[in-house]
């Protein structure tokens, strides 16, 4: 989809892939998780692994058991796609996602920084979504939950400011779950 001039980019801030690891693909990507060079094995066996890619940029786990046991995919892959360049996501597009089936997301989230006053921001959604407000010391809003984090929606609006002691910004972060499909 294109977008028009002077659009500015999607703020994407985390993400979660999940998929299924192709059975004839497993032996192969864990030779890969063991000899790539980029790619940093934390622990695993012969139906379990962990690592990290590119200098942490990636956590790669990758679970047989749990995910049948579950009832849900059996690979992931976090990252934050604002730290990776061109050579970090064309390693994720080659090497990771070719060895996936039924690849998703799970977790979508998206930060805009906004100047208004968290109290004074009004949320809209198709769906009625439970709120939890939290005031600071002051009595002002520094926090507004909407929705759950175990359901398909939640967000949370936080005063950046007062979380990390920096200069004034307030961070919306948008969290999509729900293990939508790539395709």
């Amino acid at each position: 989809m294109k977008r028009g001039a002077g659009a500015a980019p999607l703020p994407w801030d985390r993400m979660t892939i999940i998929g299924d690891l192709v059975p004839n693909c497993a032996k192969k990507f864990r030779n890969f998780v063991a000899f790539e060079s980029a790619v940093k094995f934390l622990c695993g066996g012969s139906d379990y692994l962990t690592a990290r890619a590119y200098d942490g940029l990636f956590y790669l786990e990758y679970d047989k058991t749990k995910g049948r046991m579950r009832d849900r995919r059996n690979f992931r892959c976090e990252f934050n796609p604002n730290n990776c360049d061109r050579k970090a996501k064309t390693f994720f597009v080659e090497k990771i996602l070719p060895n996936l089936k039924n690849a998703g997301f799970s977790r979508l989230d998206l930060a805009f920084d906004v100047s208004e006053n968290l109290n004074d921001l009004l949320v809209m959604t198709d769906i009625p979504l439970k709120q939890i407000v939290i005031y600071g010391r002051d009595g002002a809003v520094e926090t507004r939950y909407f929705g759950s984090r175990d359901s398909e929606r939640y967000i949370r609006i936080y005063n950046k400011k007062k979380s990390a002691r920096i200069k004034p910004i307030r961070k919306l972060i948008l969290k999509i779950c729900g293990g939508s499909n790539l395709s």
